[in-house]
This record gives structure tokens, sequence and C-alpha cells, in this order.
């Protein structure tokens, strides 16, 4: 993500924006069945004796540094992201996880040009325009190792529901799909990441896709990433003024607070996570 584009609204209110982190990235994790890696992807690393990887997109480091606790002391993993102000301090990262700057949206140093044997990056679809997608998809094709693979995880607005239906969960739903048309972003996003990737020239390329609506129909209100991505999000619509006479932050804690007491009356809310992985040949 660059410093410079405006489409981002979550990065506000450090606390519950850490929160929501550590809790989104737990959440998905278990919605994969606890992996990290697809399984090729995984291979991969298992046959290097010092494999190297990049966490695009790192936010507070957490996939990194959980990432290394099941590798040998040998891998270097490099996170990288425009926010360094999420970065904890350094003395708490593993000795081979280092945290430094990155912007998605522009070619990177040439000397980590074919760096890594694994480049993942995930949840950019508040970050991206729907130009952007390729562009970031062959801005990090460059850091992929000849063999190499370049794996992606996210969601989109496509698979955002709810069952039973929620009044006030299709409320932001339908503000999010507005605001998101007006800002330029990718109604579509993810799906179209697996043609992107081909378009990028990556051969191998795969896709899984998992459902949220089953974690989420036993999942206690305070641990639902959607709720606490709903409250993120309008709360920076609110403060950049992308809502400004249509929604106040009162406005938005009452929003929430009626779908809250919906998943606490039994309401699933459902976002797909896809997976797209695919490999560098030359």
């Amino acid at each position: 993500m660059s410093a410079e584009n405006t489409v981002y609204n979550l990065n506000h209110d450090w606390d519950n924006e850490i929160k929501r982190l550590k809790i989104q990235h737990d959440f998905f994790r278990e919605m994969a069945g606890g992996k990290d890696l697809p399984a090729a992807v995984w291979a991969h690393v298992k046959e290097l004796e010092a494999p190297k990887i990049a966490d695009v997109g790192t936010g507070t480091g957490i996939w990194a540094t959980e990432l290394a606790a099941q590798l040998p002391e040998a891998t270097v993993i490099d996170g990288y992201d425009f926010d360094v102000k999420k970065f904890p301090d350094p003395k708490t990262l593993p000795k081979n996880v280092t945290l430094q700057f990155g912007d998605i949206f522009k070619p990177f140093p040439p000397d980590i040009n074919g760096k890594y044997d694994v480049v993942h990056v995930r949840f950019l679809v508040f970050a991206l325009k729907k130009d952007d997608w390729l562009v970031a998809v062959k801005n990090l094709r460059k850091l992929v190792a000849p063999g190499g693979f370049l794996f992606w995880e996210e969601t989109g607005p496509y698979s955002w529901a709810s069952s039973p239906w929620s009044e006030a969960y299709y409320e932001w739903v339908k503000l999010e799909s507005e605001v998101g048309n007006k800002l330029g972003r990718d109604p579509l996003a993810p799906v179209r990441l697996p043609s992107q990737f081909k378009e990028a020239g990556f051969a191998d390329v795969e896709e899984n896709i998992f459902a949220m609506l089953r974690l989420s129909s036993t999942t206690p209100v305070d641990g639902q990433p959607g709720l606490l991505i709903m409250a993120q999000s309008l709360t920076g619509l609110v403060e950049n003024g992308v809502l400004k006479g249509k929604y106040t932050k009162d406005d938005v804690r009452k929003l929430v607070d009626r779908t809250s007491e919906d998943v606490r009356n039994g309401t699933a809310i459902n976002a797909n996570l896809h997976w797209t992985w695919g490999r560098k040949t030359v």
C-alpha cells in the first residue's frame, strides 16, 4: 500500500486497529484450517535449507512472526508496509524477521528483485483501486525468485452476506458498495486475481476459497472480524469526510450495535477468503 493512496480508510484509532488485525489474523487462519500456506507452497519452502520469504502489507508482522516459529532459524522473513507505525518494537521480533517500509504500487529496490522464494500478501481490498491489482501483481512478481511463489490471501465485498437476513448488516454492505464505486475499488475483487496472476506471467496458478459462515455462527460477537471491520471502516469514512452529511460517529455506533445484536440473536456473517497462488518459472 502507498501513503499516497487515499482509498484506504482503516488507519485510525490505533488500539482498535491493532486489536482488529490480531482477531482478523486468528479468525481467517482458523477458516483456512490452521494453515499459513497452501500445500504446494509449503512443499517448496520445506525443500530449502534457508528459505527467503517476503510478507507485503505486513501490518503488525503477525503472519511473519508466527511463520518464523515453524521454520529453521536460517530462514529470512522480511515484512514490508508503507505504514511503519504499526510495526512492533524490533526487539520483540524473532531474530530472522525484519520489518521495513515498502510501497506495493512502486517498484521495489533492484537489489531485492528475485530474492524471495515466497512472496505473501493479504487483505488489500480496502487499499486498491480497480486498476491497481494487476500493477501490484506485476510489482510483486519482480521480487519472486525463479521457481518461487506469489501467494495472495484476500476477501471481497461480492461475498459479504448474512444468514438469516440482517437489515443493519446489509445497510453497511450497501453503503460500502456505494463508497467503493465512488473511490474506484473493484466490486469483483478478488475474483479476478487468478487471471491477473496469469496475465503477469505466473504459471501453475491455483485458487482455494473458504467461506466464513460456519465459523461466524459459532464465534462470539467480540471475536467477529466482520463487525470490527464494519466499525473501523465506517468510522474512517466519517473521519475522512466521505460520509459527510450522511453519517456521524454516533450513527456508526448505532448501526454496529444493531448488527451486533442480530449476531447475538443467531445471524451469521459471511465473507469468502480467497487463496490465490502461482509459480514464477523464469
